[in-house]
């Protein structure tokens, strides 16, 4: 699903309140997460219904797919744009606007959206330093990660951490 070109949902805001709520703790916050998912789903149906939001069939490219299972086979590793139009027989720029126009993410913002969020699962999962989680996650620069972490999930990776716990 997706908006029209031009429109903004404020699914997005239902969303985000949604996944802040249920990392929290306290007094009947797990009844509070069940009603505001039950909101999150009627403005979803309400969405549709009313053509707010599109349904469409994913449908990608071949070489765009070919793409992404790169990525996501490799994504410890350091991927630039130069080794992945290489790996699909691309000109860089044609694969960039062509996985721009599949996606709706850049190749960057795609790449550090996947490595959030394997750095969120292994947060959650494991002891391992932030420091060095950071790296294995395919991120060169601990304050840009930690950074881009904050910025994506309105937390530090500290903070996650002891909240998973």
């Amino acid at each position: 699903m997706h908006a029209p070109p031009g429109k903004s949902h404020d699914l997005l805001f239902h969303m985000d309140k949604l996944e802040t709520v249920a990392h929290q703790q306290g007094y009947g916050n797990e009844l509070y997460t069940e009603v505001l998912f039950m909101e999150f789903m009627i403005l979803l149906n309400r969405a549709i219904l009313d053509n707010e939001l599109e349904l469409s069939s994913v449908s990608c490219d071949r070489k765009i797919q070919q793409i992404l299972a790169y990525i996501n086979s490799h994504l410890t590793d350091d991927l630039s744009i130069d080794t992945l139009a290489e790996t699909a027989y691309l000109s860089k720029f044609y694969m960039m606007r062509k996985f721009k126009a599949d996606t709706g993410f850049s190749i960057h913002q795609y790449i550090n959206s996947k490595r959030l969020l394997l750095a969120k699962s292994l947060l959650a999962t494991t002891d391992i330093p932030i420091t060095e989680l950071c790296y294995q996650c395919g991120f060169t620069d601990y304050s840009a990660f930690s950074r881009e972490f904050k910025k994506s999930f309105r937390t530090t990776p500290t903070a996650f951490r002891n909240s998973s716990t």
